[in-house]
């Protein structure tokens, strides 16, 4: 099921970021453009967020590192977010694209986020079903259990996180991150 640009859910894939930890890949390409199995990390991004019925139209890329290469790469019909003259984070990103998100709920993603069966073959991510399986209230992330203290103690972020509309239209657009500004408040 495609769903229609006027629906209550946007997809966004956040690709502003400068990519350090990939170094020296990034000083050729951007982050988002970095390929991995023959595609560009961005790609992959716009499929997973297809998985869950979400057009081109529906989706938005923010903007800022390598920003006229993704630009060029990215279909007509995705929304562009330039973020100058400084990135805005995670959540500035979002405080930013509150026009174009116009009210809907959204499936952030990271450029860079890597979610395939062999990645996690005892517990295989559903993007679908966790969309569908989400009220629509609160902040839900997708972790993967760990043996070690990550994230969320021993739950690891795949950077995918679903957003309620209640709480993506307060955000600002400046400078700030998701997990400072949102993700903080509903784990305490």
């Amino acid at each position: 099921m495609t769903r229609s640009p006027d629906d209550d859910l946007a997809g966004v894939v956040l690709a502003a970021g400068a990519g350090t930890r990939l170094s020296p890949l990034t000083r050729l390409r951007p982050k988002a453009l970095c390929p991995v199995g023959g595609r560009p990390l961005l790609d992959h991004a716009l499929a997973r967020l297809s998985t869950v019925g979400l057009a081109p139209s529906s989706v938005a890329v923010n903007l800022h590192h390598g920003a006229e290469a993704i630009d060029a790469h990215l279909p007509l019909s995705v929304h562009r977010s330039r973020e100058t003259p400084v990135a805005l984070g995670t959540a500035g990103a979002l405080g930013a694209m509150a026009g174009w998100l116009g009210g809907r709920s959204v499936v952030v993603t990271n450029a860079d986020a890597w979610l395939t069966p062999e990645d996690h073959p005892d517990q295989p991510v559903d993007l679908a079903r966790f969309v569908e399986e989400w009220d629509r209230t609160r902040v839900r992330l997708l972790c993967v259990q760990t043996r070690r203290q990550a994230d969320f103690g021993t739950l690891r972020y795949c950077g995918v996180a679903l957003l309620p509309a209640a709480l993506v239209s307060g955000l600002a657009p400046e400078p700030s991150g998701l997990y400072e500004v949102m993700w903080r408040a509903e784990l305490d």
